[in-house]
């Protein structure tokens, strides 16, 4: 048989467990929050690397555009004398 002390403390043990498993819970909801947070973040950035890739290789032809441009223009300049 237990004493009302030995019963009180195990109530205070029951509460404290009780209020443990509570917030190991929420810490459990907030990790699969962050989680899907992560795996949201990890397709915008492959939506934007795609994205990226396509500007970099407009870039490219560009800059090979204006090479050709620069070229010609200089082939020009030098054939009236300039």
């Amino acid at each position: 048989a237990l004493t009302d002390n030995q019963r009180q403390q195990m109530l205070q043990l029951e509460e404290r467990d009780a209020d443990f498993d509570k917030q190991l819970d929420e810490i459990g909801e907030g990790i699969l929050d962050l989680a899907e947070i992560a795996a949201l973040q990890g397709e915008e950035v492959k939506r934007q690397s795609v994205m990226l890739d396509g500007v970099n290789n407009k870039m490219d032809k560009v800059g090979e555009r204006m090479t050709s441009v620069n070229s010609k223009m200089k082939e020009t300049l030098d054939e009236v004398g300039r």
